[in-house]
């Protein structure tokens, strides 16, 4: 159900001639907890029909909000899912290939934890290439892009 107020389903959304993904927050049946996803429409004859619904595995336990789903890509071959407030908030952009299977963690490395924050607010992909948008601490006008030529492709 994409209706429910608590579900923020459209809080990002990107496409192009074969799917559509959207973020959003769903209720968790089992324990009531929200959780944050990202669903899949095919488009099947003009026809759009949910495929999948990504979730990020938070195999740290933790269950605090990540931002999963609030800045996305959409590539032939790829979906990529920013969570810009994963890892204490440095942020992290997960790739995902065509067929939902997670297949590379993308992270600013190269910086000291201190200096990088909410890796993934932003996204912007041309073919093969990806840029993604940080900031500095303490310093909303500060930050950095990054610029990917190649993602890792499905094993």
């Amino acid at each position: 159900d994409y209706s429910s107020s608590y579900s923020s389903f459209g809080k990002s959304i990107a496409m192009n001639q074969k799917r559509l993904v959207v973020g959003g927050i769903f209720i968790d049946a089992k324990d009531g907890q929200e959780q944050e996803a990202v669903y899949v429409f095919e488009n099947n004859n003009d026809e759009l029909s949910e495929q999948h619904k990504i979730v990020l595995d938070h195999n740290d336990g933790t269950t605090t909000t990540t931002g999963f789903g609030e800045s996305l890509v959409l590539g032939d071959d790829h979906i990529l899912i920013a969570a810009k407030n994963a890892n204490a908030e440095r942020g992290a952009v997960y790739v995902y290939s065509k067929d939902y299977k997670l297949v590379q963690t993308l992270e600013a490395s190269d910086r000291e934890t201190s200096d990088v924050m909410h890796f993934g607010r932003s996204l912007a992909m041309d073919n093969q290439k990806l840029v993604i948008a940080c900031r500095k601490p303490q310093d909303e006008d500060l930050g950095w892009v990054y610029l990917w030529e190649q993602l890792q492709q499905q094993q």
